[in-house]
């Protein structure tokens, strides 16, 4: 799936910036991964769809639940450094 082709791709590109990031490519529902995420208290979630696809780019979501517009990888590199995640989980979906 093209979906889960590019959020190996994010991940990557995240862990290369020193962060731990791994994409979630089980058959669930986006609510639940969503929702287990957060109960893991991953404090940024990275939603890939159709669209984050065909823009290269990522629709993060805080673990409080805050969704934010999509952003390239150069936005969500200031995202994290403004949020100071350093080297927390990051979950592209």
């Amino acid at each position: 799936e093209k979906h889960a082709e590019y959020a190996g791709q994010v991940a990557r590109q995240v862990q290369a910036m020193g962060y731990r990031a791994h994409a979630d490519g089980r058959n669930e529902t986006l609510s639940k991964k969503i929702r287990e995420a957060q109960k893991q208290k991953t404090p940024v979630m990275l939603v890939v769809g159709d669209e984050e696809v065909t823009g290269s780019t990522v629709a993060p979501r805080l673990r409080d639940g805050t969704t934010l517009d999509p952003m390239d990888l150069d936005g969500l590199g200031k995202l994290l450094a403004d949020q100071d995640i350093s080297s927390r989980n990051v979950v592209p979906d």
